[in-house]
This record gives structure tokens, sequence and C-alpha cells, in this order.
């Protein structure tokens, strides 16, 4: 039986394992510290920068988990493919292929150089935050040409097509590629006008002759992407508008009135970046690309 004295020592007890139970557990002085010093603006200064690894580099430029070596095949593997397709299509000889292919490579080439450039940079300024920032803005240009297509535009490889075919086989790409594109821009002109229906609703009528005016005023853009939709309302919004207006109500029109500004608004970006070309919008335009494919010397004959 507990006495006076017992019940003492056992309520001593009880307050001290209280005591510890509302102490924080785990954390120690150094612990203390180091929180304190985390929620210190001028501690949080002086706190070391992230350690970038070599890879680092390679995965801002080329996308998350690919380096530098996935990426050159992955290059190599798309080359191959577009010079197989461009032989299925025009019949090209074993000369033309390897013309082809070395130009190709010519772009891998300088991709390389300019991302080693600017890795060069990195392995100096790694663990200087503000100069990361500037790394920054010189990888833009290489993920944009990359997204784009190195083989495309202004490449090596695109320039080698237009000196390498032949008259006929200039005509069959131009046929080809025409044909693709304006295939995927049906595509994108119905994509393009569900979009628009959530801002301008219209009736199925109105929607449909829409299509029609666009499938037969408009053309396909260069290269397709995320301005598809702007493509199609800048090619619309430079229609007479005669032919556009009557197929919109007062309400709607006004409506298309925003529409088109903002479009308007993506031009000089469009044509810019090699998506439209500065010209006439109407699918007779398209000669131009057969012109540009024919060589110097076959248009002075013709």
């Amino acid at each position: 039986m507990f006495n006076l004295k017992n019940w003492r020592i056992v309520i001593h007890c009880i307050a001290a394992v209280s005591l510890l139970m509302l102490e924080p557990i785990g954390i120690s002085a150094q612990d203390e510290e180091e929180e304190a010093a985390a929620n210190d603006p001028i501690a949080m200064r002086v706190q070391p920068q992230m350690m970038w690894t070599d890879d680092t580099i390679d995965q801002w430029i080329f996308g998350s988990g690919r380096n530098a070596v996935q990426a050159r095949k992955r290059l190599d593997t798309q080359l191959t493919l577009r010079i197989d397709e461009l032989d299925r299509a025009c019949g090209l000889t074993e000369i033309q292929k390897k013309k082809l292919y070395l130009a190709g490579q010519g772009d891998i080439k300088r991709l390389f150089d300019d991302m080693l450039v600017i890795r060069k940079k990195f392995d100096k300024l790694r663990n200087d935050q503000n100069a990361i920032n500037q790394i920054f803005q010189e990888i833009n240009p290489l993920q944009n040409r990359i997204s784009a297509g190195i083989f495309r535009s202004e490449s090596f490889y695109q320039k080698s097509v237009l000196k390498t075919l032949g008259p006929d086989q200039a005509a069959k790409l131009a046929e080809l590629d025409l044909d693709r594109r304006t295939f995927r821009y049906h595509a994108k002109i119905l994509l393009a006008l569900t979009l628009l229906d959530v801002g301008v609703p219209m009736r199925d009528e109105q929607r449909q002759q829409l299509v029609k005016l666009l499938q037969e005023e408009t053309r396909p853009p260069k290269r397709f992407g995320q301005f598809d939709y702007q493509v199609v309302l800048l090619q619309l919004s430079k229609l007479p508008e005669e032919k556009i207006k009557p197929i919109f109500d007062e309400n709607q029109w006004k409506a298309m009135g925003t529409q088109f500004q903002q479009a308007k608004g993506m031009e000089l970006y469009l044509q810019q970046n090699g998506i439209l070309d500065a010209g006439p919008e109407k699918p007779e335009a398209q000669k131009t690309l057969l012109e540009k494919l024919l060589p110097k010397k076959e248009k002075a004959a013709n």
C-alpha cells in the first residue's frame, strides 16, 4: 500500500514524463541553429548554390532524360528516315543520297558545335546563378531549332535538296509536299473552328461555310505547330470582307473582329519563323515551291 511519501514520488515521476513528452523529439541544438539559419534572409544568401551535373546542359537542350549521345542517335535516325522518304517519292540515285546525308550531317555538326560553345561557358560558370540565367537565354535558340527540325528551312540539308534534285524529281516533291500539307491543313481547319466556337458560337451551317471557304481560298502553312489556330484565323482575316461577313450575324461579326485582331498580331512572327510566306493566301501561290526547287539553269531554259 502506498503512503503519502510514495504518492509524492509517483506524482514527480508523472510530471517529469509529461515534460519530456512536451519537448520536440529529435531536435538538437545544432538542428535549432540550422532551422534558424534557414529562416534567416541573410543566411539564405550565403547558402551554397545548387551543383549542376554534367548532364544538366544536355537535358536543358534536348529534354528531360536525354543526353547528347542519345540526341545525336535520334537525329541520325531522323536524317536517314527523311532521305528514305524522299527516295520513295522521287527515286534518288546513290550519289544524291550521299550528298543529302553529308549535308544533314553538317546540320547535326553545326548544332553540336553551337552546343559545345554553351557547354564551355556552363563548365566555367555552373555555380554562378546569374550566369546560369544568361546561359538559359543562349540555350533557347537551340531548343527552338530542335523543336522546328534542324533539317528544315535554311538547313544544309534543305539547300542540298534544292540543288541536288532534277526537275522531274522536284516536281514530284512539290506535289507530294503540297498534298501532304493540304490534307493536314484541312484537319487543322476543323480543329481551329472547334476552338473558335468557344468564343464565337456558330450553327453547323455556318461552320460548313467557313470550312469550304478556308479550303478553297487559303493555303496550308509551310510547317505546323502550336500556332495552327492563329494561322487559320490570320488567313481567314485576309480574305475579302464580302466573302466572310455574310456568314455571321451582327454579334458574331463583332466577336470575330477581336479574333482577327489577335491573329494579325502574330503575322510578323509567323513570317519571320518560316511558318507563312509574306504573299498571297490563295493555293495558286503553291507553284512558287516548285519554282524554288527547280535548279536555276532549268528555270533559265524555260
